[in-house]
């Protein structure tokens, strides 16, 4: 395992400029476990679609490996006391996805349990095509058409109603209920995971992650 401890300053965002390529090692980010045996190999690589070489994390995997690796983001250490909007936001590029291949985020509380867990699930044939957002046992579904280069996705988590509100750059894509396994609404984010999962055969770079709570007043809608 590669485990770098978050400390109490932790703002819960991540852009690797300080990481060592070819490392994993960034503060707050954890792997594990790190090697061919799960199929996938998380690195600190330049992206080289930037010509100013900026260092991104590289989410290496292999159709077949088996389910395990992922990348664990500790939460901002510095969050307000009254904070109620658990916040995911992320830049990021798939290169050669194919037909069901998907990336799978969990939003994690402080006894490790997944109180929100979404799918981004890359599509080429059905009725829907592009990139599928779903929260896995609730209630939201949307679709993100534009899949070339970088894309941004955003979800909000809102205590008081166990609704989730999602976005894409500048792009609304809607809101819903996703609390998991009948628990609160109320939660407090302590980490997310970010996963290729098996059979998935693409490469998954990673970039300006922030995960923290904010405070923020819920309003239906954009």
């Amino acid at each position: 395992p590669v485990t770098t401890p978050a400390t109490d300053t932790h703002d819960g965002f991540f852009d690797f400029e300080d990481s060592e390529l070819g490392g994993s090692v960034a503060e707050g980010l954890s792997t594990s476990p790190n090697s061919a045996v799960y199929g996938n190999h998380i690195t600190v690589v330049k992206d080289e679609t930037d010509e100013n070489g900026t260092s991104v994390l590289k989410y290496q995997t292999n159709v077949g490996g088996t389910v395990g690796n992922s990348a664990k983001f500790e939460a901002s250490r510095i969050s307000p006391a009254d904070a109620n909007c658990n916040v995911l936001e992320f830049d990021f590029l798939m290169e050669g996805p194919k037909d069901w291949e998907y990336i799978q985020l969990h939003m994690i509380n402080p006894t490790g349990a997944t109180f929100a867990r979404f799918n981004l699930c890359y599509r080429t044939t059905g009725d829907k095509l592009g990139l599928i957002v779903t929260s896995v046992g609730g209630s939201f579904e949307a679709v993100i058409s534009d899949t070339d280069g970088w894309l941004n996705f955003r979800v909000e988590y809102y205590n008081e109603t166990g609704t989730a509100k999602f976005y894409s750059g500048d792009s609304y894509l809607g809101e819903g209920r996703v609390t998991m396994n009948e628990l609160p609404t109320a939660q407090t984010l302590a980490r997310v995971s970010i996963a290729a999962l098996k059979d998935t055969g693409m490469d998954l770079y990673l970039d300006d992650v922030t995960v923290a709570a904010v405070k923020k007043t819920y309003e239906a809608g954009e």
